[in-house]
């Protein structure tokens, strides 16, 4: 039997809405990328951490929808 995660290591499920194109673009590069879509979303979050990019694309006039 496999040990418990402490709940402060556990991931919570969440689900998004993204357009058609969007998650085309997004599973693709997943896939190339041999991640899953998860994982990708965390490694976008992560350099959005250190390396603040969703205000360099927002200030970059960035669409976002």
């Amino acid at each position: 039997m496999r040990n418990k995660v402490h709940p402060s290591k556990r991931a919570k499920p969440r689900a998004i809405s993204l357009l058609p194109h969007q998650e085309k673009y997004a599973s693709k590069r997943a896939f190339d990328a041999q991640l899953s879509f998860s994982k990708y979303v965390s490694v976008l979050i992560e350099l959005d951490r250190q390396k603040n990019i969703l205000a360099q694309a927002l200030t970059a006039g960035l669409k976002t929808n």
